[in-house]
């Protein structure tokens, strides 16, 4: 029988232990965490889920308005606190106050049907945390020569990445690219481009090495507002106004 593949790609040991030791990873991962750390007040609520991040260095934000926060883990080893296939997540549906995708889409098999997932077990008015990797700029150039993490994934524009938000309902609330210089492993040399981070977000905003997306579940789709057929028990005249059905008695 043909292997099913799996939900997620996650990077080897070897690759993720590579990339957590530069200079770029190390620049980046600090970046994200500042940032993660200005949305403290943003973010609260009873249950907050992590997918990702393991593999790439990035710990779990901690968040002071969030009661309880776990992480999945989609391997069968590995830390975490939840086992369990990230497109069949064992969670309640409408549950989840925040659940944060750290660089976990560019690895999936079918990105689209995770948010679809993640969107479910989401509260309406829950938020959704995203940290992804540019297809465009320095990074999305250094894919063409390297195979190894984060290289390997795909990477997905911002823009298709709104249009898929928007299909699902959530409503974007901010997007905030970083990380300008090129990815060098070496300290010494990275060190040399810190004038890139400064003009960058000016000159480029767009071309940074990841972008951090915060999203908020709304009600309900405007798609999904339809017309009521129900009949009316009053009569109804041609091009005009339903009547009142309660009747009202005058006396006098």
């Amino acid at each position: 029988m043909p292997q099913q593949k799996p939900d997620i790609y996650p990077p080897a040991s070897d690759e993720a232990a590579f990339w957590q030791g530069s200079a770029c990873a190390r620049d980046l991962i600090r970046q994200e965490n500042k940032l993660l750390q200005k949305l403290d007040e943003r973010l609260f609520g009873r249950f907050m889920l992590q997918l990702g991040g393991q593999q790439t260095g990035c710990p779990m934000p901690c968040f002071s308005g969030v009661r309880k926060q776990f992480v999945i883990q989609p391997q069968a080893q590995g830390t975490g606190d939840l086992r369990a296939l990230p497109r069949q997540l064992p969670i309640a549906s409408s549950s989840v106050n925040v659940f944060y995708l750290a660089h976990v889409l560019e690895f999936s098999d079918d990105p689209h049907a995770l948010l679809r997932e993640v969107d479910r077990t989401l509260i309406p008015g829950g938020r959704l945390l995203l940290s992804c990797f540019n297809p465009f700029g320095l990074y999305g150039l250094a894919r063409l020569l390297g195979r190894d993490y984060p290289w390997s994934g795909r990477f997905i524009g911002r823009h298709r990445l709104l249009d898929w938000l928007n299909l699902l309902g959530f409503q974007v609330e901010m997007i905030e690219h970083l990380g300008y210089k090129p990815p060098l492993s070496n300290q010494l040399l990275h060190d040399r481009f810190s004038l890139l981070e400064r003009l960058g977000p000016r000159l480029w905003p767009q071309m940074g090495a990841a972008f951090l997306v915060l999203a908020v579940k709304t009600e309900a789709p405007l798609s999904l507002l339809r017309p009521s057929w129900k009949k009316k028990r009053g009569f109804v005249p041609q091009g005009g106004i339903a009547e009142p059905t309660t009747r009202t008695d005058h006396h006098g």
